[in-house]
């Protein structure tokens, strides 16, 4: 089964790796709240160059920037921001897409959330995808395709996101659909 996909976002499930087993970078330490758009909802901070550890630091030549990316999410050509973000207090982080509006301002998306010390940010990225086709895990014969579950998906230039661990499976393929996101997975 074959889509057309105006925007989508790939969202890692099962990172596999805790925060506490890698040694939780951020936990418990209080830094300043970083906010450089007006987007930003209030009680959420941008990564600084404080962050860049782990897996951030460790893979900075290939994702020199790991928490942020642009594209066209929902398919309408104008630009959209998606950011990993931490609360200001250091217990949770989250993925949000921010959906340019006509009138102005964006429309806010939480599409992941978690906490420190259970899964830390620092080991996947988000990045904008290459315009293409992607086979989904049930497509690649993982498991059989629930009803409604797509075998490939295909991409439009500039309108995916992919965000996933950096060595290991959990990927999911979080896409645009009418009015909300909407998820499958692209491996085990």
């Amino acid at each position: 089964m074959k889509r057309l996909v105006a925007g989508l976002l790939v969202v890692a499930g099962g990172f596999g790796v805790m925060a506490a087993e890698a040694g939780g970078a951020s936990i418990g330490k209080a830094k300043p709240c970083h906010r450089t758009e007006a987007y930003i909802p209030a009680g959420w901070c941008q990564p600084t160059k404080a962050d860049m550890t782990e897996d951030w630091l460790a893979f900075k030549a290939d994702y020199p920037i790991p928490y942020h990316t642009s594209g066209h999410f929902n398919g309408d050509a104008v630009k959209d921001e998606a950011w990993i973000l931490y609360d200001e207090a250091r217990k949770d982080w989250g993925v949000f897409v921010f959906l340019s509006q006509k009138g102005g301002g964006f429309a806010q998306y939480e599409v992941f959330k978690d906490q420190f010390g259970k899964i830390n940010p620092q080991f996947i990225s988000i990045r904008a995808a290459e315009k293409g086709e992607y086979e989904t895990a049930c497509g690649k014969g993982y498991w059989e395709c629930a009803k409604g579950e797509p075998k490939k998906m295909t991409v439009k230039a500039g309108g995916a996101l992919i965000m996933g661990p950096y060595e290991s499976g959990g990927t999911e393929l979080v896409y645009w659909h009418k009015t909300a996101f909407k998820k499958v997975s692209l491996d085990d």
